[in-house]
C-alpha cells in the first residue's frame, strides 16, 4: 500500500488549480505551495479565487498580493463555518461559595496589615 503525503497533495491541489499545467515549474512552485500553506490552510485555498490568471505563485506572496490575500483570509474566517459547541459535554467549574462570600472591599490599611 502506497503512502500518501498529505502535505505534497495540498500542495500539488494548490498548484494544478491556479497555475495553466505548461508553466509549472514543480520544484520552485511545491516550495511556494509549502510556504502558502504554513500560512492559510487548504480549506481557504479549495475556495478562493484569484482576481487573474496566475503564472507563477510567488505573484500571492509578493508585498503589494499579500494584503489583498490577508484580507481575503479574514473575510473568509468570518464567514466560514463555525463549530456549534455544546455546554453539557463540557466540565462545569464550581466556585466556592464560601470564598465568594467572604471577599469584600478592604482599605489600604487593612490591607497593608494582613502583609505585615
Amino acid at each position: 500500500m502506497k503512502k500518501v503525503n498529505k502535505e505534497f497533495e495540498d500542495c500539488k491541489t494548490v498548484i494544478e488549480k491556479y497555475i495553466p499545467k505548461e508553466d509549472i515549474v514543480w520544484p520552485k512552485e511545491i516550495k511556494l505551495a509549502k510556504k502558502l500553506l504554513k500560512k492559510y490552510p487548504i480549506e481557504f485555498w479549495e475556495q478562493y479565487t484569484p482576481p487573474l490568471e496566475l503564472y507563477s505563485l510567488a505573484f500571492l506572496l509578493s508585498k503589494d498580493y499579500k494584503k489583498e490575500l490577508d484580507k481575503e483570509y479574514n473575510l473568509w474566517q468570518l464567514v466560514k463555518p463555525k463549530e456549534n459547541v455544546v455546554l453539557s459535554d463540557k466540565p462545569v467549574i464550581k466556585l466556592e461559595e464560601r470564598l465568594i462570600n467572604k471577599t469584600k472591599n478592604k482599605t489600604l490599611l487593612e490591607f497593608v496589615d494582613e502583609v505585615l
